[in-house]
Formats: structure tokens, C-alpha cells, sequence
């Protein structure tokens, strides 16, 4: 799989091979078949494909190569025929699909009113918006035959059906649910007589969960991917933050870490300005789903408080301030004002909480933004009052010069200053 698919392309009695990686893209496979087919022009070109219980799979774009991608990794093969069909475009409107006949000539497919049945979509042409490829899409291909096993037994079939059914975009419920077997059928199976149904069980021998039977056609006519669905729960959301912060930081967390971990972009960048240390600390959640909301505060040149990142956990413990302890640790009287700065919205549900404390944020920094411009001096202004104190303070100090870095100040007792360092 590392060197990529094979794809045994066809048109009429001519047969070609074209690699297929992660990378390629659906206008680069049709320009490498135009130049292998003699007649063949891009824009003019219908591809299908077929898998093992599956019949004629239309590709088209971007998505429908990652998608052929992954079903070729689902189902440990490493080779897709392809057919080629030719569409054209006539004159008055008349369009039709050119398909290769058994003798290698080509027979144009056109309906009664001399059109295809599904028409050119001439929007991409005018609106070129490249389509957006989700994580998630190799989810919907998390079952896909029969005799297919799960290593991890019962619980990884269930977090590939959670996720299956989030992408695929319906409801499920259990007939059968234990670590031996289970049997999931569509939720609405019994007032519409839907067919989709799933059936695995647990392999003696191995201790892997196979899937034993598998009907992948709702005939329910309910099945709509949406943004929203039941099953994207803690536990799904859980699993992949743990994943990511694995493979893309190298740190290993526990599920009960992942909750919420927020830090604005915002907060990110201003950090870099502050000095180089947190104060942390945590306060209880008195929403309904309770918790903690740790904070990690720092403090700006000009003294005042500035959130860098919050969290919300369980329960406040080591395991779940580690994430604050990459810049050392402290818990001071800045942390106990953001606690009284969040006040009483640690009564409301989480999501309200944290869009609260997004707004505050906000509002906080254009505030300070509009004082700053009205400081006339180079530095901030409780740093040049301090600066000033010191400098009254030091007055009647006599200074005698070593070098040129290197200074001795004469007072009760005498020091000497480096000011390089």
C-alpha cells in the first residue's frame, strides 16, 4: 500500500495501468488517462468502479479518489479496475454517456428527450471552490464486508460503529450487546421494515470480533450526514483528542483529561509578550455536569491579568494540570481573579461558559487596546511609575565606575552593579 493503487483503467479493448498515491487528484488521473487513451479529451470523462459486493461507484472529484483510497486500504487490496465511459455534449443541448461496446467500438446512451438523465453540472465551472475533505470521511468505511475482524473485540467495533454511523449519517440501535455478540439494526427498522443491520461475533479461537453478516442498504430513507448526531459523545471526542495529542505532540494523556482544553489564538501570541511564567489554579463548576475550570493566568508588562488558557476537567489533580506545567508552576492572587472574573457563569452549562469567557476575553483585549494607544510613554505606565520611584530613591547615591559594565554603589553596605548582567 506504501507504493500506492493500481488502477487497471479500461475503454473499449484497450487496457492501461496508472498508480494511484494519497496525494493524486481526480484532474491529474483524468489528464494520465486522456494520454493513454487515443480520443479521450478531460472534461469528456465518466470513471466507475466496482469493489466485492459493491456495483459501480461514479468518481468525479477530489473526494470520490480519498474515498477509493480507503475502501482499497479497507479491503487489503491493492489493485481497482476502472471503466472508462466517454460523455459528450451535442448540439441543441442533446448530451448523452459513450460507452465502450463488446467489440471495441463506442454506443452513445441517450434518453427519450435526447439528454442523460443526470445533467452536466456546469457549476465548478463557474465557481471553482475546492470541495473539503473531513478527517472524518474514512469513517464511513469503518464496515464494510462480511468476515471483516476487529482485534480490539467488542469495544473497538463499537467505537467503529459510533463512528460509521456519524459519518454515514443515521441511527442505530442494539438487539444484541455483549462482549460475545452484537447485533445492531437501523433505529427506525421496526416502523419502516429498514434492511440495514450488522450482526459480529467473537471468535473463540482468537478472541477478535467478526462481523458475521452485514446489510449496508437503508431502505428507510432516513439517512441524512448531518453536523449533529447522538453519538458523537465524550467518549468519541475523547478518543480523538487523546489520539491527536499522541501522534502530533507525543503526549500521552488519559481519557478523563480530555475534556475541554481551550487557548485562543489571541491569548497564544500574547503570552509570547508576557512574562515567561503561570499562575495556576482551579475552581469548581456549579453547572449541572459539575467539574473543575483550571486556569493558567500570566501577567502582562503593565501588571494586569491575562488569561492564557483554561480547562475543564473532572476533577482538579496532577494528571490534569499537566498541561499547565510546561512553563513551571505557581498559584497566586491573579489566578483567584480570574476565578472572580468567570464569577457566577460557572453556574451555566459548559459550552455557554466557555463562549462567555471567549467574549470576555475579546472585549478585554479591545479594551486595553483603545487605553494603550493613549500612553504617551515608551514603556508601560506602572512600569515607568515604579521606574521613577526607584530612580527618586537612588538620587543621593554616589556611583563609582569600574569599566565599562561594572559599577560600585556607595550605600549602607556598598554593591557592585553589572549592568550586563
Amino acid at each position: 500500500m506504501d507504493g500506492g493503487i493500481l488502477l487497471v483503467c479500461s475503454y473499449g479493448l484497450v487496457n492501461v495501468i496508472i498508480r494511484l498515491h494519497q496525494d493524486s487528484s481526480f484532474v491529474k488521473i483524468v489528464d494520465d488517462i486522456c494520454e493513454k487513451f487515443d480520443g479521450l479529451v478531460p472534461g469528456a470523462v465518466c470513471l466507475f468502479f466496482d469493489f466485492p459486493q459493491y456495483k459501480k461507484f461514479k468518481v468525479d472529484s477530489d473526494d470520490d479518489i480519498q474515498n477509493m483510497l480507503c475502501l482499497a486500504k479497507s479491503f487489503g487490496i491493492n489493485h481497482i479496475e476502472v471503466l472508462i465511459q466517454e460523455s459528450s455534449v451535442g448540439v441543441e443541448g442533446n448530451c448523452g454517456v459513450l460507452d465502450s461496446t463488446d467489440d471495441g467500438g463506442i454506443s452513445r446512451d441517450v434518453s427519450r428527450n435526447g439528454c442523460m438523465d443526470k445533467q452536466m453540472n456546469l457549476l465548478p465551472t463557474y465557481c471553482p471552490n475546492k470541495s473539503k475533505m473531513f478527517l472524518s470521511a474514512p469513517w464511513a468505511y469503518g464496515i464494510t464486508h462480511v468476515g471483516q475482524c476487529f482485534d480490539g473485540g467488542a469495544t473497538k467495533f463499537r467505537e467503529v460503529l459510533c463512528n460509521y454511523v456519524v459519518e454515514r449519517g443515521f441511527q442505530f440501535k442494539y438487539i444484541k450487546n455483549d462482549f460475545v455478540r452484537i447485533t445492531v439494526v437501523c433505529k427506525f427498522a421496526a416502523s419502516t421494515d429498514c434492511s440495514w443491520s450488522v450482526h459480529a461475533r467473537m471468535l473463540p479461537s482468537s478472541g477478535v470480533l467478526c462481523v458475521k453478516s452485514f446489510d449496508s442498504v437503508h431502505t428507510c430513507g432516513v439517512v441524512v450526514p448531518s453536523c449533529r448526531n447522538p453519538r458523537t459523545g465524550s467518549d468519541l471526542v475523547s478518543t480523538d483528542v487523546v489520539f491527536d495529542l499522541k501522534n502530533e505532540y507525543g503526549l500521552d494523556i488519559s481519557y478523563r483529561v480530555a475534556w475541554y482544553f481551550i487557548s485562543f489564538r489571541a491569548c497564544i501570541d500574547g503570552f509570547n509578550h508576557c512574562r515567561p511564567l503561570l499562575f495556576l489554579d482551579g475552581t469548581f463548576l456549579k453547572g449541572r455536569f459539575k467539574g473543575n475550570l483550571l486556569a493558567a493566568t500570566a501577567k502582562k508588562a503593565n501588571q494586569g491579568l491575562f488569561p492564557v488558557a483554561f480547562a475543564i476537567v473532572d476533577s482538579e489533580n496532577s494528571t490534569n494540570w499537566e498541561w499547565g506545567r510546561r512553563y513551571g508552576e505557581m498559584c497566586s492572587n491573579a489566578t483567584e481573579s480570574f476565578n472572580n472574573w468567570v464569577g457566577e457563569a460557572r453556574r451555566l452549562p459548559i459550552t455557554r461558559l466557555v463562549d462567555m469567557i471567549r467574549g470576555q476575553i475579546m472585549e478585554q483585549m479591545s479594551d486595553r487596546q483603545v487605553k494603550c494607544t493613549k500612553w504617551a510613554s515608551v514603556i508601560c505606565l506602572k512600569m515607568e511609575k515604579k521606574l521613577v520611584a526607584v530612580y527618586n530613591d537612588s538620587r543621593a547615591w554616589c556611583v563609582s565606575q569600574a569599566n565599562d559594565d561594572v559599577y560600585e554603589v556607595h550605600s549602607h553596605p556598598s554593591v557592585l552593579v553589572d549592568v550586563v548582567k
